[in-house]
């Protein structure tokens, strides 16, 4: 197993340990809010004296938790993004050398094929898939089909430029899928939090729940397992 993939194996695993983890402290944040509810409620307004002491005390603690209830369910997120950034520099620190452009990797007779400007977008998707583990040609695939991309600009080309779209976006490299693959399930994971892009919950409500007990089905088949 090379070694990128075995960087993304462990990348993703630690993702997918954080979400776990911000769905359980979260959710016990949120059963702190509901216990102390249900506590005052079982303390109805009363004559007897003490029993309005019990209430007065029971709604002191809902009052002490509700206080608190934002700044936790924050914190367990900034916690975990600290913790997923962590991750995904390692990823991206392993996959840089995979990466790497080098000049002794230029295959000539790609370059000198590329440099001719002759290639049609079949053939620059062939290449791309000849040279699927070499990211230099890769680079220069991708600006070959992007200077063809640029330049079909008539009406009758729109379908050649959907088609070098498509080679601009299957010519990365293994290091540039993988990081993609981590960065889409990490969204996956902050939309099912209910927070946006700057990890800002989309509304006061989400904090009172989390849709991330759907995480196992959003990731299903996409979690590397140890025996594959």
């Amino acid at each position: 197993m090379e070694k990128s993939e075995l960087a993304y194996r462990g990348a993703v695993r630690k993702l997918d340990a954080a979400v776990k983890r911000a769905r359980e402290l979260h959710k016990a944040e949120i059963q702190k809010l509901d216990s102390a509810k249900r506590n005052l409620d079982s303390y109805p307004p009363s004559r007897d004296a003490m029993q309005a002491a019990r209430r007065q005390i029971a709604q002191g603690e809902l009052d002490q938790v509700k206080n608190g209830f934002r700044h936790a369910v924050e914190q367990i997120y900034i916690d975990f993004d600290m913790t997923v950034a962590a991750a995904r520099r390692e990823l991206v620190k392993a996959l840089g050398e995979a990466d790497t452009y080098k000049a002794k990797d230029v295959d000539a007779g790609a370059l000198a094929l590329i440099q001719s400007h002759v290639m049609r977008p079949k053939d620059l998707a062939q290449m791309a898939e000849d040279f699927s583990e070499n990211a230099a040609v890769l680079a220069l695939v991708r600006q070959e089909a992007k200077r063809q991309w640029e330049a079909a600009t008539a009406p009758e080309e729109a379908a050649t430029r959907v088609e070098l779209a498509r080679i601009i976006e299957n010519a990365k490299t293994t290091g540039e899928r993988f990081l993609k693959g981590f960065d889409d399930l990490n969204q996956g994971a902050h939309t099912l939090s209910g927070r946006n892009n700057y990890g800002d919950f989309t509304s006061s409500d989400r904090l009172l729940f989390t849709s991330l007990d759907s995480w196992e089905a959003l990731v299903d088949g996409l979690i590397p397992g140890d025996d594959v």
